[in-house]
């Protein structure tokens, strides 16, 4: 066995968050590379194999929910797959995509009592046999604070199975489970609140198709909510009121099994929605400890964490849907790198799922053509309200800096008549080279409202801010870095 892993600790958000309070660094060292940015201290990197877990020790002072953080990179030439076990028990698998770079991963250990424990981390099933293992953190929420409420009712996911989409591992290779995160609101006014758990995966390979993704969502990954439940004063669930999202995006109640309070729930469908009969080999239990910002669409969980379009772009590469100039109607999209990506807010009046579309348009500097989100098809306009995002495609090299006019527009469809409210900030970037967000672009939007009779609105245009006494704000296309 490997000698033990550094470990530094994380604060959480309790005045007990210190409950882990003795790490067991015995063994010898190997030669550190790099450092940690988050707090001081340099991460280890040591060589995880089957035959040779990486054990990670530590002593925890009182009973609570234990979250691993850490960094790893696939030493092979295919992805990796790791298998993460707490004091002999399975927890959690983690995916290393084949990308030759560390990603980070936030896994749920699970309950433990106060004393000592042992964490496993290895290379399993017919993939990479071995992973480098960097910076790794460990967390612990104590059972009364709401970090453990949230940790305590956390779904596990076990991998999708679909014969046709290649067996058991599928997930390791294609829509893996990316992220998770939660949402709460107030339930009743006994105390009681509703928690709504959230998965990212890396892309879809059914339901909707690429193009519609970018357009009507700014993304090539896939997010979806997965289970929801409220929860007591006492952090104990409510019975009756635990659900997830079904095939078809029906909401079922669940009648499936229970590892203490954490539902098991299979990703049962090529456009991940779930079931409670579950039967698979693999297990995540992605850490969804973090909120949103309010305010922002669900899509800002990839800006926040900008790995994520690297993984997803190399997927939808890799299942053959990227050409360099795609057929606007058909299901092929260009390099993710040759589009702007845009959010803003709308309000819907009256609010509804069957509203008029919403499309976004640029235009390019020397060019009198428009680029529009929806490529002129109005089954790709957004529809949705609230905030939300889209995806633009421009041609190869575009950048901000020939950005020249951005245009909402209000695209009829049969039967509607509402009014699309726009307000609060207009914002963008482009990917970088290396698929990375670049210099966010950031503009305030001044209330307006398209309409039958008015259908089309300047969102923002490079004469307002280089007109004559006009400064242009900061981070926008046109002003100084």
């Amino acid at each position: 066995m490997a000698p033990a892993t550094s470990v530094h600790l994380c604060a959480v958000a309790s005045p007990r968050a210190d409950v882990i309070d003795r790490i067991d660094r015995s063994g010898p060292r190997r030669r550190r590379t790099g450092g940690s940015r988050s707090s001081g201290l340099a991460p280890s990197r040591r060589i995880a194999r089957p035959a040779q877990p990486l054990p990670v020790r530590f002593t925890a002072s009182a009973s609570g929910h234990a979250v691993l953080h850490l960094v790893s990179t696939p030493l092979g030439h295919g992805p990796a797959l790791l298998r993460i076990d707490l004091d002999g028990r399975p927890a959690s698998h983690a995916v290393v995509p084949a990308s030759g770079r560390s990603i980070p991963s936030a896994i749920v250990l699970g309950p433990v009592a106060a004393g000592p424990h042992l964490v496993e981390v290895a290379p399993t099933g017919p993939f990479s046999p071995e992973a480098a293992i960097g910076d790794t953190a460990l967390v612990l929420a104590p059972e009364d604070s709401w970090e453990g409420s949230v940790l305590r009712h956390a779904p596990i996911l076990v991998g999708r199975s679909l014969p046709e989409l290649g067996g058991p591992y599928q997930n390791v290779v294609t829509d893996t489970p990316l992220l998770a995160w939660h949402d709460v609101r107030p339930a009743g006014p006994d105390g009681s609140r509703l928690i709504e758990y959230t998965v990212l995966w890396s892309h879809e390979d059914g339901g909707t198709d690429a193009p519609t993704l970018l357009a009507r969502w700014g993304r090539t990954t896939d997010i979806e909510w997965v289970y929801r439940v409220v929860i007591a004063r006492d952090g104990g669930r409510i019975p009756g009121t635990a659900w997830y999202q079904g095939r078809g995006h029906v909401p079922r109640p669940f009648a499936g099994r229970f590892e203490g309070d954490r539902p098991l729930l299979q990703v049962a469908t090529d456009n991940n929605m779930v079931s409670d009969r579950v039967r698979g080999v693999l297990r995540f239990a992605l850490a969804p400890d973090s909120t949103l910002p309010p305010g922002r669409p669900r899509e800002i969980a990839m800006a926040l964490h900008p790995w994520t379009f690297r993984l997803s772009a190399a997927e939808v590469r890799a299942a053959g849907l990227v050409e360099r100039r795609p057929d606007p109607s058909g299901r092929s999209v260009a390099d993710p790198r040759d589009y702007v990506y845009l959010e803003l807010s709308t309000a819907r009046r009256p609010a509804g799922r069957h509203g008029s579309g919403l499309a976004v348009a640029v235009r390019l500097r020397g060019s009198r053509r428009s680029h529009r989100s929806d490529d002129g098809l109005v089954d790709r306009t957004i529809t949705r309200n609230g905030p939300v995002a889209t995806a633009i495609r421009l041609p190869s090299g575009a950048r901000p800096d020939d950005l020249v006019e951005i245009v909402a527009l209000r695209v009829p469809r049969a039967g509607a008549h509402d009014e699309i409210g726009l307000e609060g900030a207009l914002r963008g970037f482009f990917l970088d080279r290396g698929f990375t967000p670049g210099i966010p672009i950031a503009y305030p939007v001044r209330k307006t409202v398209l309409t039958e009779v008015r259908p089309r609105a300047v969102l923002w245009s490079r004469r307002s801010v280089e007109g004559p006494g006009v400064a242009p704000p900061a981070g926008l296309p046109g002003s100084s870095p």
